[in-house]
């Protein structure tokens, strides 16, 4: 494996001389188009010998055009979620074939800010740390804010604090982001960072001691209290639903889940085994995960463990009378399957599908339409109201810290009464 990253890295050191040769007028275009090309057939004759002694199954070329030539190539390969791998270009599947048995050889000296960024969210997705959807936000955020500036194609090395700084300034402005989207971006930033401290070879700032409270002062101040279905609300849609001609599995699956402190991902992972209906009770102890299979392709795992491996997400929860006959209906409706929200074959209920009926719902019952996360947020809020005591809300809601239970509280009304206004400051 030594012996394989010294002859990678030899022609990276060619083809940088090349290049360098280029610009101080050593060697014309021409030439060093030559030479380039030459390096690159070497650089990829040596992976496809490296591929070729190791892939045990045959590359075939399918679907040839009026020419003769081919359009697309495959392989079997195990690792990817339908047995094959394929990819219009002969070069780009042996490349895809030389990442899975050799792995990439980052460049240290000249990873970028936005290389070392996305090196970092993929690590986290595959140590399970965050979700494919967090990933994907982070991926959002840095495209909208950090990807059109200039250091972030510069080699995370050469960064200075005064660009950052500079940077955060003017994306903050006066009010122009929320705390929470200025957040973002800054861990997008310390994250990619905090990825090539990771290695000696790269000797980088540290992006976690830039003070910027100052900066973060000037946010937009943004109230999301009120961004939670209410009890009228969610009394509006479960009639609607209740009244519904025939019931289907995401009719069922959004009553279920007003009865429910889960998340969307606890919600669709439970099967059968896991609900007794005779203590009235469900355990929760999976969740349905965004696991990447290669390079492209994606599947909804069940995983035996909950968000950011909490040992307090898995738990045992007591089921409402209302809760059992909603089951009770699932059990007529999709019984004879693993899942309790099974969709059509062996694979429950998307959080895609799902939010697209609720939204759907919502718009006919003349109500303000909130994500499957924010049912979560209603039942913590509507358990706050009911007095009940916070360290069993803590438990219900399968959080590690009451502080993460306390930011579910979206009570509309937390003001202090008269009555409780003259016990504290009256005499």
């Amino acid at each position: 494996m030594e012996r394989e990253k010294d002859v990678l890295k030899e022609i990276k050191y060619l083809e940088d001389l090349t290049r360098n040769a280029i610009g101080n007028g050593i060697i014309s275009s021409e030439d060093a188009k030559a030479k380039l090309e030459e390096l690159a057939n070497k650089k990829y004759t040596f992976k496809l010998n490296k591929v070729l002694s190791v892939h045990p199954n045959k590359i075939s070329g399918s679907k040839p055009d009026g020419n003769g030539n081919y359009t697309i190539f495959r392989t079997r390969a195990k690792w990817c979620p339908n047995g094959m791998l394929s990819r219009k270009y002969y070069e780009d599947l042996i490349e895809e074939l030389y990442t899975h048995y050799f792995g990439e050889e980052p460049d240290f000296e000249n990873l970028t800010l936005k290389e070392c960024f996305e090196n970092w969210v993929e690590r986290r997705v595959k140590a399970e740390v965050i979700s494919y959807q967090t990933a994907q936000h982070y991926r959002c955020d840095y495209k909208k804010y950090i990807e059109s500036e200039t250091f972030s194609d510069k080699p995370i090395s050469e960064i200075k604090k005064y660009e950052l700084i500079d940077f955060y300034e003017r994306v903050v402005g006066n009010g122009n982001i929320t705390a929470k989207c200025f957040g973002n971006i800054k861990s997008c930033i310390n994250g990619a960072f905090k990825y090539a401290s990771m290695y000696d070879d790269i000797h980088c700032i540290n992006a976690r001691e830039i003070d910027t409270s100052d900066i973060s002062r000037r946010c937009k101040c943004v109230d999301n209290s009120d961004q939670v279905y209410t009890t009228e609300q969610r009394d509006i849609i479960l009639t609607y639903l209740e009244n519904l001609e025939q019931q289907t599995v995401y009719s069922l699956a959004i009553r279920l889940a007003f009865c429910l402190p889960t998340r969307i991902g606890e919600l669709t992972a439970i099967s059968w085994e896991d609900v007794n209906l005779e203590t009235k009770e469900i355990t929760l102890a999976h969740s349905m995960v965004n696991i990447r299979t290669d390079k492209i392709n994606r599947k909804l795992v069940r995983v035996d463990y909950m968000k950011a491996h909490s040992k307090s997400g898995k738990r045992i929860i007591d089921l409402s009378d209302y809760a059992v006959k909603v089951l009770n209906e699932l059990k007529a409706l999709t019984g004879d399957r693993f899942y309790v929200l099974n969709s059509a074959g062996n694979n429950p209920i998307s959080e895609n599908n799902f939010n697209s009926n609720l939204k759907k719902y919502c718009k006919k019952c003349g109500i303000p339409y909130y994500s499957s996360h924010k049912i979560r947020f209603y039942q913590c809020s509507r358990m706050y109201e009911l007095q009940i005591d916070e360290k069993d809300i803590q438990a219900e809601m399968g959080h590690s810290t009451l502080e993460m239970t306390r930011h579910y509280d979206r009570r509309r009304s937390k003001r202090f009464t008269d009555e409780k206004a003259n016990l504290v400051f009256g005499r």
